[in-house]
């Protein structure tokens, strides 16, 4: 569905009614449901792009700033740093108050031995889900390079943050598949493993590994 609802960004003419379909399921797709764009233009200034063409501007990607359209997949992340670092704070709490029987079943109910590599599965298969949108955002990104010098995009605190996390995401765009592909590859024979599944069961979730 990400792909094929992306179709009409590209240059080509279609029915007034199919575009209309197009619209509708590109907004579904991209599942922007904190309206993330409007939360980032309200905290950031940064330097203005148009649109890449009519056709993204049509689709409501109205500029070339990476965090903009990058949607709510920063607060996802936020969200779940949140959760798991909640749960650890809790945890480590009621262990100071282990001698109430009320602490003892909440702090077992938020235990989690694994708490950083719980976190880092959960930040790695948002990432991986998102990674469409990720990419489209991250190119949209870049190509805004060829508008102005880039020393134009690190001339405030925003712009700064903006240009460092969209050139942070086109390397991890690079890395995570290549690194997928590895693991993958290197671990062909023990996917069926349980434990091997929990470690790295997110790069091949969803897969055919028995073939």
């Amino acid at each position: 569905m990400q792909k094929i609802s992306s179709v009409p960004l590209i240059d080509i003419s279609l029915p007034v009614q199919t575009t209309i379909f197009y619209q509708a399921c590109f907004e579904v797709q991209k599942l922007d449901i904190f309206q993330g764009e409007e939360l980032w233009a309200r905290l950031l200034s940064l330097l203005e792009t148009p649109p890449l063409s009519t056709n993204f501007e049509w689709f409501g990607i109205s500029d070339q700033n990476f965090i903009y359209n990058s949607g709510s997949y920063f607060i996802f992340v936020a969200l779940i740093a949140l959760s798991f670092t909640g749960r650890e704070l809790i945890s480590r709490v009621m262990i100071l108050c282990r001698r109430q029987e009320w602490a003892r079943k909440l702090g077992v109910a938020t235990s989690n031995e694994a708490y950083y590599f719980g976190m880092k599965q959960a930040l790695q298969k948002l990432f991986i889900e998102s990674y469409f949108e990720i990419l489209l955002a991250v190119s949209v990104g870049l190509m805004a390079f060829r508008l102005h010098p880039i020393s134009e995009f690190m001339q405030t605190r925003d712009d700064k943050l903006c240009t460092c996390v969209t050139l942070a995401f086109a390397l991890l765009c690079i890395y995570m598949p290549l690194r997928a592909f590895y693991v993958v590859r290197n671990e062909l024979g023990s996917l069926q493993n349980p434990r091997q599944i929990l470690k790295i069961g997110v790069f091949f979730e969803d897969l055919k590994t028995n073939n």
